[in-house]
């Protein structure tokens, strides 16, 4: 039976609803991700029914713990240089890394820093990225490497790769902390991982748990099982954080309430993804991931090519 989950691929482009009625959203995340052989997890009357529109989204905003980001800019010191994650997906949406201004964040609950990116015509401003990647708690933000936000005119797309982040045009804060998502499936310390199931999503486990429940979250879930965990790690975090959770959203699908539809699946991730879910589980960010390499934005490297003769760490400031 499991090898019908068997099936790879590199790249996923998939048409993207979010259980909260939250907007379309085209994912591409190369990411690694178990399919399998048909074109869903399950039939379309076992995904979980739209909750009130926004609803997810505004209770994030609401009552996830804020932490807000000192940003200072590497124009009037580094102007030239630019993270290498930041430079080839700005050169494969076929922009010039020239347009790119990147950033230092600094956060109250990390000693660390992250390197994000702008091009000077995206539609989030840098404070955007600051606030709503703040509210993330710590370690779940310590899965993400770099940011790089890139202008879509009316549209917007999410995606992972190598530790770092795109987000295109107006994405909602599903769309990010979906994406995050998947840096949590890789790096939750679920029972059972092994060098070959290096995915939350592929231990037994979890597997059991998803027959068990033979429901998904959302039609964006019903694409793949790492969309499926994804979209649960959303359920999760709502449920953790929000007063009353997914119970005071009220909405049943089949009669039966949606929270108790993917009950299995849901208890995992609170049972083994805590520091991810809560600012209150740790607040520690000794997992955060460093910079990808800096480099020059005419695509050179650095002398010796190490990313340690990158510019020097500026002093945060409020903004």
């Amino acid at each position: 039976m499991l090898a019908l989950w068997s099936l790879m691929a590199a790249l996923v482009v998939t048409p993207a609803f979010a259980a909260d009625d939250r907007k379309p959203v085209t994912r591409s995340n190369p990411v690694p991700q178990t399919l399998i052989t048909r074109a869903e997890l399950v039939p379309q009357d076992h995904v979980l029914q739209a909750y009130p529109a926004n609803s997810f989204n505004d209770g994030w905003a609401k009552h996830l713990t804020k932490h807000e980001a000192q940003i200072q800019s590497w124009n009037d010191k580094q102007p030239d240089l630019i993270p290498l994650y930041c430079y080839d997906n700005a050169k494969g949406a076929d922009l010039s890394p020239y347009d790119v201004e990147v950033y230092d964040f600094k956060y109250d609950d990390c000693d660390s820093r992250w390197t994000m990116c702008r091009h000077k015509d995206a539609e989030w401003s840098i404070e955007d990225l600051g606030h709503r990647f703040g509210l993330l708690p710590v370690w779940a933000r310590g899965l993400v490497a770099n940011v790089l936000l890139l202008p879509l005119p009316g549209g917007t797309a999410a995606s992972t790769n190598g530790g770092g982040l795109q987000l295109k045009g107006d994405v909602d804060l599903g769309s990010l902390f979906h994406e995050v998502g998947h840096s949590v499936d890789t790096n939750c310390p679920f029972p059972g991982r092994t060098d070959t199931q290096e995915n939350s999503h592929d231990t037994e486990e979890w597997m059991d748990a998803f027959h068990k429940d033979g429901w998904v979250p959302s039609p964006l879930a019903n694409g793949g099982l790492g969309d499926d965990f994804a979209e649960v790690y959303l359920h999760a975090l709502y449920d953790v954080n929000v007063p009353g959770g997914l119970a005071s959203l009220g909405t049943q699908s089949s009669g039966k309430n949606n929270w108790d539809l993917i009950k299995n699946q849901l208890d995992l991730v609170k049972r083994y993804c805590k520091a991810a879910l809560s600012a209150g589980s740790g607040d520690k960010c000794e997992n955060k991931r460093e910079s990808t390499e800096i480099i020059k934005k005419d695509g050179s490297r650095l002398q010796g090519g190490s990313r340690k003769l990158g510019p020097k760490r500026m002093p945060a400031s409020s903004q």
